[in-house]
């Protein structure tokens, strides 16, 4: 295989959060594919990593779905964006999104989510070259706050969801 030299740090992250780390090397060819399993009334999320099973560290009250797998950060292997399905398939608040990127040799990066109350499924489209997710929140439902709705764009940028566009109603 050929290998792409790359320092990243092995770490457990979660929200954009980074603990310890050390230089590694990563496989620039890697086969991911991102599946989740029911526990209970939960979801758990893993990836197949070259024939090897991952769990990826998430809190365990979570219901998700893979919306889609690619490759966001043009790294040349394929991440994940996953929906938070928040009260778990209620309809009470809209749901929120996060990516999921293999880091090599069984380490994940999980990033911030996005989106507060995202009742539309998600566009993904090219920008700039790169893969794009477009979603429109808004903070419809019972409260005091004046209503509101917002287009907005991430992209996957250096192991986080950043937005690139922000355009509001």
């Amino acid at each position: 295989l050929l290998l792409l030299s790359v320092f990243l740090f092995r770490n457990q992250i979660f929200n954009g959060l980074v603990y310890g780390g050390s230089a590694d090397i990563i496989e620039s060819h890697a086969d991911v594919s991102y599946y989740c399993k029911s526990q209970g009334e939960y979801d758990k999320l893993y990836a197949k990593v070259d024939g090897f099973e991952y769990k990826i560290d998430l809190p365990n009250d979570m219901c998700l779905d893979i919306i889609a797998q690619k490759d966001f950060d043009q790294d040349g292997i394929d991440d994940a964006l996953v929906e938070n399905i928040q009260a778990c398939g209620g309809n009470a608040i809209g749901n929120s999104y996060f990516f999921v990127s293999y880091q090599g040799t069984g380490f994940f990066t999980v990033t911030n989510e996005f989106g507060t109350s995202v009742w539309e499924a998600p566009k993904i489209e090219k920008w700039k070259g790169a893969q794009s997710v477009v979603i429109i929140d808004n903070n419809s439902g019972f409260n005091d706050a004046a209503p509101y709705t917002v287009k907005e764009r991430y992209i996957l940028k250096q192991g986080k969801a950043v937005r690139v566009e922000s355009a509001k109603k």
